[in-house]
């Protein structure tokens, strides 16, 4: 005999989606304990003065942070 379940997609998805982002975290947090020089900003890159504006940006309470829908929706 057979059991058939109804299964709601976007519940199903938000799930999934917080399952991979759990694991990309603990990968890069692995990565980053092997190697901490991968991610490493030198003063000259555009990175480096990218994160230093926003980092005074938000000292002045002056950064907008977006939602998930925001950036990602449809």
């Amino acid at each position: 005999m057979s059991h058939i379940e109804n299964i709601n997609t976007k519940e199903l998805a938000g799930t999934l989606e917080l399952m991979i982002r759990r694991v990309g975290r603990e990968d890069l947090l692995k990565v980053l304990k092997k190697n901490a020089e991968v991610f490493k900003r030198t003063p000259k890159t555009p990175l480096y003065k990218d994160m230093e504006e926003i980092g005074r940006r938000k000292a002045q309470n002056n950064v907008k942070s977006y939602s998930h829908d925001e950036v990602w929706g449809d």
